[in-house]
């Protein structure tokens, strides 16, 4: 049988772990103004000095290992959620896992096709338009799953209280600066802002829960 009480705060340790890991992640600078993922260096529009290449190599490798505990967070405090929603309303329950586990496998599938391109790049092989159209598809689809999940679970939580509530505005209200972030690149810092104070809600509601069983 579940033991709910576990799952509860593993999603809180989950939860809290991702919200940590995003803000240590807005802190990696990467070098020439660079974004992540670098785009115009793998594909050879740029090119950087050797200083600044092993720079560039350090920050992605330090971002890929950074993201991946971050995933690992998600995973946990998305599992818990759906725990938590499953008592409620199981439908909006496994829908809002569904979409929250298939944006963490995409991140995961991007995170690949960035290595992918990293490694080309320092064997001298640039990336070609191809790849970068399926990375920014991929990219993309990563941020609507989980907006989905996310909106999913607020049908779930609407008419409580506390935490429960700001998950489900975080869930609806929210997500519409955080999904324009995905098109417009001066609003860019809207969706990672967003998923920190999704996971902080999350966290805090699977805390009291835990606290509670």
């Amino acid at each position: 049988m579940l033991n709910l009480r576990k799952v509860y705060w593993a999603g809180t340790v989950g939860a809290g772990a991702a919200c940590l890991l995003l803000i240590g992640m807005a802190f990696i600078q990467m070098p020439a103004g660079l974004t992540y993922p670098g785009a115009e260096v793998l594909t050879g529009h740029l090119r950087l000095g050797a200083a600044e290449a092993a720079e560039y190599g350090n920050a992605i490798r330090l971002l890929f290992g950074l993201d991946t505990l971050f995933l690992i967070g998600w995973i946990l405090a998305w599992a818990g959620l759906a725990a938590y929603l499953r008592e409620r309303q199981p439908f909006f329950a496994w829908l809002s896992l569904g979409f929250g586990l298939a944006g963490a496998v995409l991140d995961f599938t991007e995170n690949g096709l960035v290595w992918g391109a990293v490694q080309g790049w320092g064997w001298g092989m640039a990336a070609d338009g191809a790849w970068l159209a399926v990375w920014k598809a991929v990219q993309s689809l990563s941020y609507v799953l989980p907006f989905a999940g996310a909106a999913a679970a607020a049908a779930a939580l609407w008419g409580e209280k506390g935490w429960s509530q700001a998950s489900a505005w975080t869930g609806s209200a929210l997500l519409l600066p955080a999904a324009a972030g995905i098109y417009f690149p001066a609003l860019a810092l809207a969706a990672n802002v967003w998923f920190l104070v999704w996971f902080l809600c999350v966290g805090m509601l699977l805390r009291r829960c835990a606290k509670r069983v």
